[in-house]
């Protein structure tokens, strides 16, 4: 099996031997949405077991890579905010600094109610 990322969407390509041409072929045999990867339906009863069990350990290490990815920024936060501190204070005033500072802003606020819903700030 090959994984393929395509804007939204991630083909699932199974690679066959073309006797004919003598070189393989791929032919895409399922796709799942980018966002939110699910096993369908349709998807199981196009794949063997081997394929399913290929496809659901993709899966799982995509799932994994995003924890990790949000554990690392979590670990990371402080010093980039203290980076991003000290840039505000020297940029220009600009409108992608408003737009940026507006951004920083609304994701800090969303920090925020988490941290407080979760008891870990005030």
């Amino acid at each position: 099996m090959h994984f393929r990322a395509r804007n939204n969407v991630v083909q699932v390509i199974r690679t066959t031997y073309d006797a004919d041409t003598k070189k393989a072929k791929g032919t895409i045999v399922a796709r799942l949405v980018r966002a939110k990867p699910e096993i369908s339906e349709a998807m199981r009863q196009a794949l063997t077991a081997a394929e399913l069990a290929e496809v659901q350990g993709w899966l799982d290490g995509q799932n994994r890579l995003q924890q990790l990815n949000a554990e690392h920024a979590a670990w990371n936060l402080a010093d980039r905010l203290e980076q991003a501190a000290q840039w505000f204070a020297e940029a220009p005033d600009s409108d992608a600094t408003r737009q940026l500072a507006g951004q920083a802003v609304q994701g800090w606020q969303q920090l925020r109610s988490v941290l407080k819903r979760r008891k870990l700030a005030d």
